[in-house]
């Protein structure tokens, strides 16, 4: 049996959204915040949220990558060879 690994991209729509809405609600707070504008939110809450984005992220990439995983082990279930990617 060979493996062959090609050029992967594994893309979860909704994560990606998700996260892309945390980074623009947590930027726009950070830009006020260094251009001295009238904060929402305290500083203190800006980095904590920006450090809960982080965990976020990671737990995301994290269930991606598991999700990866059992893909190709059930894809080398199937077959002797398993082409993953493009």
């Amino acid at each position: 049996m060979s493996i062959i690994i090609k050029k992967v991209k594994v893309e979860n729509e909704k994560i990606t959204e998700h996260i892309d809405g945390l980074i623009k609600e947590i930027s726009d707070e950070v830009v006020k915040y260094y251009s001295n504008e009238k904060l929402d939110v305290p500083p203190s809450e800006i980095f904590r949220a920006m450090d809960e984005l982080f965990l976020r992220v990671l737990q995301a990439l994290i269930k991606e990558w598991f999700d990866f995983k059992k893909f190709v082990m059930d894809e080398i279930k199937k077959k002797d060879e398993v082409v993953v990617g493009e």
